[in-house]
This record gives structure tokens, sequence and C-alpha cells, in this order.
């Protein structure tokens, strides 16, 4: 026979039937059972575990978060302190550069101030020196010109000669 035509005399694959109902619903009793027993302990075990391994996994997490932050946090203060100490040394750096400055320019003054002084007192004692050694040629000339007028005595137009002649031997010197 045909099994089109089977179908057809029989009815149809969609129409129910009590017997076929009843072992189906006999086979998924027993199904359940089965599964119950043997498999969904394992399962819903299996699942208990992944579940407290993602809460693990999420504690874990959040502590690794919280560490992470603290130490973020570390960190900053350390970098924070860091930059602290740094701007104190480069401060004192230019306190201290500035006052060696200051020092330096006021000993360089100081000893400019002192070679300008001993310089002058140099030209003083050597222009003394020269005065006193000029005044000393001068009363030379004078006394050796007194004695050429003395000798001489002349008449006054004379000595005007002598002493005029004796000048311009001093110029000529």
């Amino acid at each position: 026979m045909n099994i089109p035509a089977l179908i057809l005399l029989e009815g149809g694959l969609l129409d129910p039937h009590v017997g076929t109902i009843f072992w189906v619903f006999v086979t998924f009793l027993l199904l359940v059972f089965i599964l119950q027993r043997f498999a969904w302990k394992p399962i819903i075990h299996a699942l208990e575990e992944r579940q407290a391994r993602i809460d693990e996994s999420f504690k874990k997490a959040e502590e690794s978060n919280k560490e992470a932050a603290r130490i973020m946090a570390q960190f900053d203060q350390i970098v924070a302190e860091a930059s602290e100490k740094a701007d104190v040394i480069v401060r004192s750096a230019r306190d201290s550069a500035e006052k060696i400055k200051a020092e330096t320019l006021h000993k360089t003054k100081e000893e400019a101030d002192k070679l300008i002084a001993t310089a002058k007192s140099e030209i003083d004692q050597q222009r003394n020196s020269m005065v006193l050694e000029l005044r000393q040629e001068m009363v030379g000339i004078i006394i050796s010109v007194a004695g050429k007028v003395i000798e001489t005595n002349l008449n006054d137009e004379k000595n005007r000669t002598l002493v005029n002649n004796a000048i311009q031997n001093l110029s000529g010197k």
C-alpha cells in the first residue's frame, strides 16, 4: 500500500490518539525522573559551582579594583610629594644661587673698591714724591740762580735775564 493513502485512511498525523498521548506522557515522566535522578543534580551542582566561581571572580575583581584605586592614590600622593620636594629643591637652589651671586657681587665690589683705593693711594704717593722731587730740584735751581745773581750782582735787567734763562733751562729739561 501506498503510505500517503494509509495516512489518509487512519487519519492524519496531527490527529490526537489517546494511546499515543498516554505513552508520550509516560515517556516524558520517565525522562523527567531519569534526568532528575541522574542529570539535574550534577547540572545544578555544576551551575551552582559556576555561579560561585563567577561570584568569586566578581569579588576578586572588586578587590583588585579597590587595591588598584588604593595603589593609584598612593602613587598620586607619592608623585605630589616628589613634586613638592622638587619644588623645594629648585627654590632652595635658586635662593642659594641668588645668595652666592649677591655675595660674589659684594666681594667683587669690595675688591674693586680696594683696588681703586690702592691705586689712588699709589698715585697720591707717586704724585707726592714727584712734587717733593720737583721742589728739591726747584730749590737747587733757585739756589744756583740766586748764587749767580749774587755773584754777578748786576743790574735789574741782567737779573731778570738771568732768571728768565734759568726758567727756560728748566723748561728745556
